[in-house]
């Protein structure tokens, strides 16, 4: 109880029992320390995609046949990535190619690749690239070009590259057509040049000829031991028979045209035929030996290449009685001093179309 209310009391005259009060106890306050929390400002952290991997690709080696082309697909390239889920997407030329022609379908048209071009996946499957030799060639290195290879992210560190291998074929052999000059009622072997055999190879050599069309005038015919017999269709002649004269060509006994008649024939080099035949056509003259015998005729027809048509003749020399200058004991010769050819008719005779059409008959016209 507190003492100042005590002593009031005393001093007025109370006397009061109070029982005695335990004082209670507290424990002594004990100050808690809280510790001040720092305010620590967030930080922003970036997450990071995982590390895309590289894709790698391989070399390869292509083996193609001479004079063929080559598409190339996605298989050619190789592909691999570690990341499972990446594929091939594009593909990237980083080296052209040193022989051949690498080319790119654009436009239906087959195009040369540049140099750092870019091809897809897509194209690549719709057979849009290809690579194509030079014609004619062929090589164990023949060329190759480098490329990387691309996940849609990366391309591939290092560059890989494509060899091609190119196998030699046998080339065809080929010919040329070719027309003879030949008198009526005459015969003329046929010369192994008159084949005019041709091949890319070096030193290939023709072996025979099969003919594939007979002549349907005159007569086509081989030396069969001591006789001459007909060629037919579809016969082998070897060039040692052409070259021993066993093949000839004769005329009917009269008979001329400028195509008188044709054979045609395909040549081998021993291994293969041309892909095609050629002919060899004679053109058939007249025998000047025969026309002759009528001077008349000699000048009317012949001459008038040199001096026009038979009238112009008659009328330009009708100076001259034609049938004393024709008589037999003049010379050609002799007709055209007295007629004097122009020096235009002296060119003529000289020049290649002369040559070609009608150097058989040159000799009954000018003399040399």
């Amino acid at each position: 109880m507190n003492i100042l209310l005590t002593l009031l009391i005393v001093l007025l005259g109370y006397f009061i029992f109070l029982p005695v009060e335990t004082p209670k106890t507290y424990p002594k306050p004990v100050a808690k320390v809280v510790p001040v929390q720092k305010i620590v400002k967030p930080v922003e952290v970036e997450v990071q995609p995982p590390t895309n991997i590289l894709p790698t690709s391989a070399d390869k080696i292509v083996t193609i046949k001479e004079d063929s082309s080559h598409i190339l697909d996605s298989a050619h390239f190789a592909f691999s990535d570690k990341d499972a889920s990446d594929k091939l997407i594009n593909i990237k030329i980083t080296k052209l190619q040193n022989r051949g022609s690498l080319e790119y379908l654009k436009a239906k048209k087959w195009k040369k690749v540049t140099l750092k071009q870019v091809i897809s996946k897509k194209d690549l499957e719709a057979k849009r690239l290809r690579f194509k030799p030079a014609i004619n060639t062929h090589g164990n290195k023949y060329s190759s070009f480098a490329f990387m290879v691309s996940d849609g992210k990366d391309y591939s560190k290092v560059a890989n590259t494509i060899k091609y291998k190119v196998t030699s074929v046998n080339d065809t052999p080929k010919a040329s057509s070719k027309t003879i000059v030949i008198v009526e009622g005459s015969s003329k072997i046929v010369d192994s040049s008159d084949f005019r055999f041709k091949d890319v190879e070096s030193g290939s050599q023709y072996k025979n000829i099969k003919i594939t069309k007979v002549a349907t005038r005159g007569a086509l015919e081989f030396l069969d031991g001591k006789k001459w017999v007909k060629v037919k269709k579809a016969q082998k002649i070897s060039k040692k028979d052409i070259d021993a004269k066993k093949l000839r060509f004769s005329t009917e006994v009269s008979g001329y045209a400028k195509n008188y008649a044709s054979f045609s024939f395909k040549i081998s080099d021993g291994k293969a035929y041309s892909n095609k035949a050629y002919k060899i056509t004679y053109r058939v003259t007249q025998d000047m030996n025969k026309i002759f015998a009528n001077g008349k005729r000699v000048y009317a027809n012949e001459c008038r290449l040199c001096h026009g048509s038979n009238k112009d003749i008659v009328k330009k020399y009708k100076s001259y009685k034609l049938e004393k200058v024709l008589d037999d004991s003049v010379t050609l010769g002799e007709v055209h001093n007295k007629t004097k050819v122009s020096s235009r008719t002296h060119k003529y005779f000289k020049s290649s179309e002369y040559k070609r059409e009608l150097s058989d008959i040159k000799y009954y016209i000018l003399s040399p």
